[in-house]
């Protein structure tokens, strides 16, 4: 599946846009925007935000669901637009916190990013848990600037990104 979109002059591009696949590690996107724009980050909330973005570590996904609400995450991810939030049809650790997922929700989850960075005060500091991504693979000599995520589960693997250049 493929989606692109030009937040410029809208221009939009997708493919099997609705097919719907064990997302790994997306999710973990959610929990940094609800934590930006629901909470007030301590430097725990930041460390928790920066190991499931950065580092993609799933126990600072697993501990910010916990602190979040299972609930209310699930509802912020709804309330977006989201149609498959928190529903994976994988076990994982004791939980059902990754989800099964399709482009026009991690399409959801980008323009939310991006309004937030743009937004908050602080969007700066979020914006900086996914351009420094240790997991990278849209790092290349030259490459422009851009924010990253990625999932990597068995036969899946996703990426999703906004990408800073003309």
């Amino acid at each position: 599946s493929l989606g692109f979109e030009n937040l410029e002059n809208n221009y939009s591009y997708s493919y099997r846009e609705n097919d719907i696949y064990y997302g790994a590690s997306l999710v973990k996107a959610i929990d940094a925007l609800y934590v930006y724009e629901n909470m007030t980050p301590d430097l725990n909330l930041k460390n928790l935000v920066r190991g499931a973005i950065t580092y993609s570590n799933n126990n600072s996904h697993i501990a910010l669901v916990d602190r979040i609400g299972y609930s209310t995450l699930k509802q912020y991810g709804e309330n977006l637009g989201m149609e498959h939030i928190l529903n994976g049809s994988q076990y994982f650790s004791d939980t059902y916190y990754f989800n099964d997922t399709d482009v026009e929700d991690q399409m959801i989850i980008l323009k939310k990013l991006w309004s937030l960075v743009n937004d908050l005060d602080n969007g700066e500091e979020l914006k900086n848990y996914f351009i420094n991504n240790f997991w990278d693979n849209l790092r290349f000599k030259n490459s422009p600037t851009h924010l990253y995520k990625n999932g990597l589960y068995g036969k899946y693997y996703h990426e999703i990104g906004i990408m800073l250049a003309d």
